[in-house]
């Protein structure tokens, strides 16, 4: 290709008057430029392969693929580095490849995919087709959690191992700079770690409210660094017989059983996987509820551990995962409010069938509450799902439909991680 094509290209662009533009010009610019983007990034990875394959980047005397595109773009080494190895890993998935340059699946899911390779070789070949298909049109986040479910599925105690293999890397580092500042850096093991981001992100949101009430001007990153000093000053004032005596904070156990349930899958409310084996060690200080699923969506009964309010917020909590807004809001269902569907103040019940979760802006911001999405939307593939593949129809299929298309259904188990 002649570079002066795409050069020209891109001229044309850029002597484009924006200000003219009406909004939904705009808005399809914006779209189709960073659509087009997806598939120039798959073209450069399938020329960065024979590019690479070549040796060419050797041909200046440069140490690796990643030092020579440095040298000659500035582009920076790490960037570099991961364009060759994506290049490397599509190599081995043609399917996966061919789907990335015609824009059909996005290149973030290319390390995913590799992944389920490494761990399922002997039968990903077989499956890649379906993978492919099942990850398109759903975004990267919801794609990484359906490949995580395909191996779980196929391959536990890989799973398992690597999930050990982890734990072991848990490490943190803490020491003084030269003005006194302390400077953090370090890896906490999965359920200590959400554990940590739960009261971590509770002391946040208590300390935006004193701030907002204050008229203070901390950044949120400043009021996380004034939450983790809070915490140690709390924990320097606890008692050590208080802690001995079974006074240490509780953690809320929901076991999501019913329909699409059955997938072995363990994980936060917010969908981040937990290691099975990081969960024994905490039993003594879970407060276990249960929740029944009729079908993919209907919650048919909840143990009483709590009041009823309590055991019906969790139940839409767990049923919907994150708010339910039609703009595909990503907020956890724990930072979410439950909100009523018909208002109450027209008569509307406070039941399961006329709650859902919405974020508090999206429920308490008018404009934002009434808005109507227009155009394609990414889908939700429901939790726990795992995309038909030549060893796996389940005989519930026909009932609960083809997956992503279908409405989200709830996991196994969550973890409020207070």
């Amino acid at each position: 290709m002649d570079a002066a094509v795409l050069d020209h290209t891109l001229d044309t662009l850029a002597a484009d008057d924006l200000s003219s533009a009406t909004d939904a010009e705009l808005h399809a610019r914006v779209l189709t430029m960073l659509r087009g983007r997806v598939r120039l990034d798959g073209l450069l990875y399938a020329t960065i392969d024979v590019w690479d394959s070549r040796s060419i980047w050797s041909g200046d005397g440069s140490k690796s693929p990643a030092s020579r595109l440095k040298a000659e773009t500035g582009i920076a080494k790490a960037d570099a580095s991961t364009i060759v190895r994506r290049s490397r890993k599509l190599r081995s998935m043609p399917l996966v490849a061919a789907a990335v340059i015609v824009g059909r699946l996005q290149p973030g899911c290319v390390d995913a995919m590799f992944d389920a390779r490494k761990l399922c070789a002997d039968i990903f070949d077989q499956h890649e087709q379906a993978l492919v298909d099942a990850c398109v049109g759903i975004g990267v986040d919801e794609a990484r959690r359906v490949i995580r479910n395909w191996i779980r599925h196929h391959d536990p105690d890989g799973d398992e191992k690597k999930a050990k293999k982890r734990h072991g890397e848990r490490q943190l580092s803490a020491a003084a700079t030269f003005d006194g500042m302390v400077h953090l850096n370090g890896l906490l093991p999965a359920v200590g770690g959400q554990e940590f981001l739960a009261e971590l992100n509770r002391l946040e949101r208590q300390l935006y409210d004193h701030d907002q009430n204050t008229n203070s001007p901390r950044t949120a990153g400043q009021r996380r660094a004034d939450a983790l000093v809070l915490m140690s000053q709390r924990s320097a004032t606890l008692d050590i017989d208080e802690y001995h005596a079974g006074r240490s904070p509780r953690i809320s156990l929901i076991l999501v059983l019913g329909m699409n349930t059955a997938e072995h899958l363990c994980e936060t409310l917010a969908g981040v996987p937990i290691p099975a084996f990081g969960i024994v060690p905490t039993l003594s200080r879970c407060d276990i509820e249960r929740i029944w699923f009729d079908g993919p969506d209907q919650p048919i009964t909840t143990s009483p551990r709590r009041t009823f309010t309590g055991a019906l917020r969790n139940a839409i909590q767990v049923r919907d995962q994150r708010c339910t807004h039609p703009s595909v809001c990503d907020a956890p269902a724990q930072y979410c409010d439950i909100d009523h569907i018909d208002e109450h103040a027209n008569g509307g019940s406070t039941s399961l069938d006329n709650g859902r979760v919405h974020c508090p802006r999206h429920n308490r911001n008018p404009q934002l509450r009434n808005a109507t999405p227009t155009g394609w939307r990414i889908r939700r593939p429901p939790r726990g799902w795992i995309p038909h593949t030549p060893d796996r129809q389940h005989p519930d299929d026909e009932e609960d439909g083809d997956g992503p298309d279908e409405p989200r259904s709830p996991g196994t188990v969550g973890d409020d991680g207070r």
